[in-house]
């Protein structure tokens, strides 16, 4: 009969929105993966996602300052700032003015011999994030993660090598890479190259308690993929901070050739080499968390059918063309 709407057809109709909505909502929010959120910021660029595009290195300067600081954490005052004056400059912001203490006293020594003449830098202190960038965009030229000279902290490209050689010398700079004329070193300070690495693994592990690294100071295949993963903006939880996995390793001594090893630590290569069987983190999908959908109800579900049973509550039930306003049938 027109205007009559049968009982059970509404149900069912109701049933079927029910069903639309909530596919809608887990079809958006899938469990992408099955292993640990990589960041607890949602939608963080990953550093892997830099890896097209015009970018520089500048692109992963937070998370950079953050790994020098965590170098001071292991040891205060390993790293200090250097900073721009009135005859140094820096190239552009993907230069960071962090050096051990020698090899800062020994460039400012040679800039005070020179006061009228600028020096830029084209690049000094280099991390791991940094490399990482660099040695993918050159992978011919640029050196593996974690062994650039530059990832020591005692190494500097000058932009004007010819007249600065001599000054540099001088002060124990050296030209010590063969046909590599901008690049010098100090090579009285301590070479970083194993603090920084241990630098982002507890970093790493701090913010990721159930994907924890081994932290050695080695770059391997675990390290090398958490890199890539790392936000370019840095950690939600920075340097220094207390709580740290039981992974840790003491902190680091130097080995014959004069870099940091870590004490009484033997690494297991199978432990710290072994890939994870984690899937990649989810895309980006709008309104929903990177790790994935939740085991609770999300509370967008909640309001949706909370609406759903007000609506069905409300809706007037047409029936022999009798209708109560309150939702409930009159007998006839």
């Amino acid at each position: 009969m027109p205007g009559t709407l049968n009982p059970a057809a509404t149900r069912s109709a109701i049933s079927v929105r029910l069903a639309i909505a909530c596919c809608a909502l887990f079809v958006g929010c899938g469990d992408y993966d099955n292993g640990p959120a990589y960041s607890s910021r949602s939608q963080a660029v990953r550093i892997e996602q830099l890896l097209t595009g015009p970018h520089g290195t500048s692109a992963v300067a937070a998370l950079s300052e953050q790994i020098a600081a965590e170098v001071n954490c292991i040891t205060p005052d390993l790293l200090v700032r250097l900073q721009p004056n009135n005859n140094l400059t820096f190239h552009s912001r993907a230069v960071l003015g962090w050096m051990p203490q020698p090899a800062r006293a020994a460039l400012l020594a040679a800039l005070a011999e020179r006061p009228h003449q600028t020096l830029t830098l084209n690049s000094a202190f280099r991390t791991v994030a940094q490399q990482y960038l660099l040695k993918a965009w050159d992978p011919g030229s640029a050196a593996a993660v974690g062994e650039s000279n530059h990832e020591s902290g005692r190494a500097i490209d000058v932009a004007d090598p010819a007249s600065w050689k001599s000054t540099l010398e001088r002060h124990g700079w050296l030209q010590n890479v063969a046909g590599d004329e901008i690049h010098f070193e100090h090579l009285a300070s301590p070479d970083l190259r194993r603090y920084e690495v241990r630098a982002f693994q507890r970093l790493w592990n701090r913010n990721h308690p159930n994907d924890p690294l081994f932290v050695d100071g080695i770059v391997g295949e675990q390290t090398l993929t958490r890199i890539g993963l790392a936000p370019a903006e840095g950690f939600a939880i920075g340097a220094c901070a207390t709580t740290l996995p039981n992974r840790d390793a003491a902190p680091p001594d130097r080995d014959s050739g004069g870099r940091p090893l870590d004490s009484g630590v033997e690494s297991d290569s199978t432990t710290r080499n072994t890939p994870d069987a984690d899937p990649p983190p989810p895309p980006a999908l709008s309104g929903c968390s990177a790790a994935g959908a939740t085991t609770t109800p999300p509370p967008l579900l909640v309001l949706l059918l909370t609406w759903l049973i007000d609506d069905r509550r409300a809706k007037p039930i047409v029936h022999n063309n009798v209708t109560d306003q309150r939702g409930q049938r009159k007998r006839s």
